[in-house]
């Protein structure tokens, strides 16, 4: 329950503390057909964070930071055992970061990095 993990956040974080997520997003339909297809890689709690969530995030703290991660770079992903595939992954890392400066792009990420500061007293 988010809005219940958002409340408890905010009344144990100090105001000048930090808190820090790594988390999948729920948007992208090839990584959801990848979650369905191997249920087995991840807990069964698990809940990919959608736009909307992120909102709710932000609305409790003064200070909201996502930064997006893995669209492209999910390409590289059959290639990684083979000579290149480091420069191939940084080539595609470098477009992802292209399209993560457009808003619409954002939402098919794969990873969010939720950084969170300054605890409200009440939820915007």
């Amino acid at each position: 329950d988010l809005e219940r993990a958002l409340a408890q956040l905010r009344r144990v974080l100090k105001k000048n503390g930090r808190a820090v997520f790594f988390e999948p997003l729920g948007h992208n339909p090839l990584v959801n057909l990848f979650r369905r297809l191997t249920p087995g890689m991840r807990s069964a709690d698990e809940h990919p964070l959608l736009i909307d969530d992120l909102r709710l995030l932000a609305a409790g703290f003064e200070n909201a930071e996502f930064h997006f991660f893995t669209l492209c770079s999910l390409l590289a992903i059959p290639f990684r055992s083979l000579p290149g595939f480091g420069p191939l992954l940084n080539i595609l890392e470098t477009i992802d970061r292209a399209l993560f400066a457009i808003p619409f792009f954002r939402k098919q990420a794969w990873i969010v990095v939720i950084q969170l500061t300054a605890p409200r007293e009440t939820v915007k």
